[in-house]
């Protein structure tokens, strides 16, 4: 969690769009844009869209993993 923390330091107050779509460095990103009133409309979007592809991905990562009865035998 520090390390997007700092990496925010160096980011300009407009940034690029594809930074909105790392994990947490888009949610900093968010938080920094409300506070500066520097948010452009697309980055909510963004930041929302790609939190939900990250969740789908760690919903079928652990599904997969806790599925089987090997995990809850051993």
């Amino acid at each position: 969690m520090v390390i997007p923390i700092i990496f925010l330091q160096i980011i300009p107050a407009l940034p690029p769009n594809w930074t909105f779509f790392i994990p947490f460095v888009n949610v900093m990103l968010l938080l920094r844009g409300l506070l500066m009133d520097t948010l452009p409309g697309s980055a909510v979007l963004y930041t929302v869209a790609s939190n939900l592809v990250f969740l789908m991905l760690a919903l079928r990562f652990a599904s997969r993993s806790f599925g089987s009865e090997k995990v809850l035998l051993n």
